[in-house]
């Protein structure tokens, strides 16, 4: 999980990786906004490269945004998904 935040606003949002299960190849990907109490957003990925394009993707946006990564003071570096 990955949590960001505005200033001037309090819930975070979140960007949250599930592995394939038994039977389901497919990678989840979540996002999640209040504080992770509400869904946002949901993907099905086949494989990390296509996880990996999604996760940056969403990231990039939501840094233009004026979201910060709440692991960061500021949004000059990204956490980038790699294989």
């Amino acid at each position: 999980m990955r949590t960001y935040h505005k200033d001037g606003i309090g819930p975070k949002r979140g960007i949250y990786v599930y592995d394939p299960t038994n039977g389901n190849p497919n990678y989840s990907l979540v996002t999640r906004d209040k504080d992770g109490q509400e869904k946002t957003g949901v993907w099905y990925c086949n494989g990390v490269k296509e996880l990996a394009t999604k996760f940056n993707v969403i990231q990039l946006e939501w840094v233009t945004d004026k979201w910060r990564w709440n692991g960061g003071s500021d949004n000059k570096a990204l956490f980038l998904f790699t294989k």
